[in-house]
Formats: structure tokens, sequence, C-alpha cells
């Protein structure tokens, strides 16, 4: 196994406080209260059928147990904001913040649909972008940047029922609004007004699959080096389609496409998330069915090669994290509903650290690192 390299961690008062009492630190209280040994503490934000903190052990390398921090569901994807408040996807969408070790709701908007499956920020944190796999629809909605309250003022960027909406991003710029359309199979972009913080309703459609619905887009990233290079997650054809964005017209110019599977692999399996090293060097993606993360080396190019699938204790993995300053990937096994980490080795390659209990976390499918 690789060594890991770890960066120091500096907690906040919040979660020095979420962390005491907690039942699962050192026994000796008065060292676990020690700025040194709270700096070795990874406290993970997890959605499964509530919403639960874990924590991870860097001396250790293991998981404590975890923490029940709400009494119901509260999404199936999340995004933390510069102030540590949570905007989570549900039955609408909500925003929530810690008081006294609970996870409690600043405020709830309805009426975008109850298949929510994306969430995203604007640049300055004052615009959120939610994808409805029910509606179709991406819904736009200002945030009090000083509450986090999500104000009643949604403006919708409407398509069929048909069109099934996964995945919305802002681009690197700012500038754009992506979005992912699974049952149309294309992906297209609205232009955003940083300054007055509108949204053009008229699209631009910048990739269209020949099969349409059949490859079933799901998600994609951008190369953190290389904006103009993105990679797109196909979960019907379990491909990843790199791209890259024309300067003359924007549209998405295909490169590569390159499996997400070994090819003696046959039975069912769809493809899931994605991300890319803050260094650009390595992408991962998660695959459901064939139970595994795939690991790939990005050259210079932009292009793909396999390194390898860790298949170690991963069960139907939807969502992982991946931690580049601790060298850590986590993976939330949907099924069972158990955190497995892993360590990165300096080729991009996961090793297997530990794996949490699955019975309070059934139904795993979101992760965020709390500060």
């Amino acid at each position: 196994m690789n060594g890991l390299k770890f960066f120091s961690l500096v907690l906040t008062a919040l979660l020095l406080c979420s962390c005491n009492g907690s039942g699962g630190n050192s026994d000796d209280s008065s060292a676990s209260d020690t700025p040194e040994n709270q700096s070795d503490i990874i406290e993970l934000l997890v959605f499964g059928r509530k919403a639960y903190v874990l924590q991870f052990d860097k001396r250790t390398l293991k998981f404590n147990e975890a923490v029940e921090v709400s009494d119901d569901s509260v999404g199936s994807y999340g995004i933390l904001d510069s102030q540590n408040r949570i905007y989570a996807a549900t039955a609408g969408v909500t925003s929530n913040k810690w008081v006294e070790n609970e996870f409690l709701q600043i405020s709830h908007q309805r009426g975008i649909g109850d298949n929510n499956g994306y969430i995203s920020l604007s640049k300055n944190e004052d615009k959120l972008a939610v994808s409805s796999f029910a509606t179709g629809n991406i819904s736009l909605f200002s945030i009090d940047k000083e509450s986090g309250a999500i104000k009643d003022d949604s403006v919708v960027i409407s398509r069929s029922i048909e069109s099934r909406a996964h995945w919305v991003q802002w681009g690197p710029s700012g500038n754009n609004i992506y979005a992912i359309y699974h049952g149309e199979g294309k992906i297209t972009r609205h232009s955003y007004d940083v300054q007055k913080g509108q949204v053009d309703l008229i699209s631009n459609v910048v990739f269209q699959e020949d099969s349409g619905a059949a490859t079933r887009l799901r998600h994609m990233a951008f190369h953190p080096g290389k904006p103009n290079f993105v990679y797109i997650v196909a979960e019907g054809s379990n491909e990843i389609i790199f791209t890259e964005v024309s300067e003359l017209n924007g549209q998405f110019i295909e490169r590569q496409r390159i499996s997400t599977l070994p090819s003696s692999f046959t039975d069912n399996n769809t493809a899931a998330h994605i991300q890319i090293s803050k260094d650009g060097n390595n992408l991962y993606v998660s695959n459901r069915g064939h139970d595994s993360i795939a690991v790939f080396n990005i050259d210079a190019n932009g292009e793909l090669s396999l390194i390898e699938h860790e298949t170690a204790n991963i069960n139907r993995p939807r969502f992982f994290l991946l931690l580049d300053d601790e060298k850590l990937l986590f993976t939330a096994n949907q099924r069972g509903g158990s955190i497995v980490a892993t360590s990165v080795g300096l080729a991009g390659e996961l090793d297997i650290l530990d794996v949490s209990s699955d019975v309070v976390l059934n139904g795993s499918r979101f992760i965020a690192k709390l500060p």
C-alpha cells in the first residue's frame, strides 16, 4: 500500500463542539479535546435514510460510529457554501445549518418536483440551481447570503417531462449554466449574467448524442487546469466521453470514448458519479453493477487511459468524495449503506483502508467533508 500524505486540518469551533460527546472519540476525553487530536479527525456529512456525521481518524485509519443529526431524510444530493450551510435537493430544495450539534432547516422551497437529482451554487453563492428528473425542468432560486434562506422567486427553464433533467451546474467562468437532459441525450448551455443574476432562458445545445436517450448522459466534469476539456458520464452505455469546447461556438467536440468497465464484464451496470483530481492527472467514476471505482490517467492532451478498477467492499456506489489534500477517497455504498475509505496513491490508484458500519447508514447516497 502506498504511504499516505496527510495535511493538517483546522476544525472550526462549530465542529469542535460536534466532536465532543459523540461517543466515538478516544476514551481519554482530555486528550481528545486538544487541537492536535482534533486535526487528525475528518468529519463527513452523509445523506442516507437520514443525515449522519461520520468521523474518520487519520491516525488509526478507522471510522468511528456514525451519529444521527436529522430525524428525517434530508435529500439525495447536497452542496456546502463558504459559510458551511448545506443546501439539499429533496422534495423541493432546502437550506440547512448546524445548531447545537443538530442539522436544522433554514428554509424549504417546494413545487419543483419530488425527484430532484442535482443541485449547484453560482460562483458568488447568490443563486441555486436544481435539476428535476420528475418534471424535466431546471429551477433557479435566489439566496439571502446573510441568512442562507432560499427565496421564493424561482425562474424555471422549462422542458418536457420526458427530458429528465439530471444534472445542472455553472461553468468554470460562471457566465454559463450547463444542463444534462437524460431523456434526450442532450447537453445545453444558457448564458448567465453574473452582475444581474439573470439567466437567458433560450438554450443552446452544445452536445447531442446520435443515439438520443439510449446512452443516458448523467453527469459531467470540467478539467480543473484546462476548462475547455469536458468529461461526460454516460450511464446507459457505461462510457466516459471526452470532449473539447470549441473556441468558435462553444460546442462540445468529441475526442474520445472509453468504457468505464473491464472488457470481460458483461452483466448489467450503470455508471454514476465522476470527479477529477485537483492536479488534473486522474479521473474517477463509479460503476453500479460491476461495483467498482474506475481510475483513469489523463494525459497532456486530455485523453484517458485506465489505471485500475477498485472493487474492495464496494456495493452499488452512487457517489464518492475525493479529498485531494488528504489523499483519500470515500465511497457511498447505496446498497447496504456503508462508507468505504481508500487511500490515493501517487499514480491515483486506490487501496482499501476501512469500511463503516452499514446498519445506520442504509441507502447512503451523498458525502460532504465538514470543515
